[in-house]
């Protein structure tokens, strides 16, 4: 997608030591790290961690002392 945005000239290079592909690349890695975010959040509610924390445990110990 970038790669198109700097052939049809949406992204340029205004300055004269930064090209268009350290611009693009830029852009990529800012674009990376804001899915990462986005990710992270969606992954607490994917996989939350109730089953690791012990308390799955604790509640069939505490339903088999009712069964017996």
């Amino acid at each position: 997608m970038l790669d198109g945005l700097v052939a049809v000239g949406v992204i340029q290079s205004r300055h004269l030591k930064l090209d268009v592909e350290h611009i693009e690349e830029a852009m990529q890695n800012i674009l990376v790290c804001i899915e990462m975010v986005v990710f992270s959040v969606l992954q607490q509610y994917a996989y939350h961690a109730s089953p690791y924390s012990g308390e799955v445990e604790k509640m069939l110990k505490q339903n088999n002392k009712k069964n017996e």
